[in-house]
């Protein structure tokens, strides 16, 4: 998500075979990442992937070495250069 405003709009999953992974900070009151979103996302079944990380919401600030390996684990290999 990149705005406020998607969080009032309905879940919207992707596509089957959609890699998603949601990186939730578990410091952010009210959470942005609900159960409601986690639920629906749980329908891709293997291609859903959770991530708790222990900081405020800026999540790629606080914890950029973290959220750089996530990105990384998810690229197909050989599509970066490391």
């Amino acid at each position: 998500m990149s705005y406020w405003s998607e969080l009032a709009r309905e879940v919207v999953v992707p596509p089957p075979g959609t890699a998603t992974t949601v990186v939730r900070a578990t410091r952010t009151s009210p959470p942005y990442v609900g159960p409601q979103l986690i639920s629906a996302l749980r329908q891709l079944g293997p291609d859903f992937q959770l991530v708790d990380i222990d900081c405020d919401h800026m999540v790629a600030q606080a914890r950029p070495a973290e959220v750089a390996a996530l990105i990384r684990d998810r690229l197909p290999v050989g599509s970066w250069r490391g």
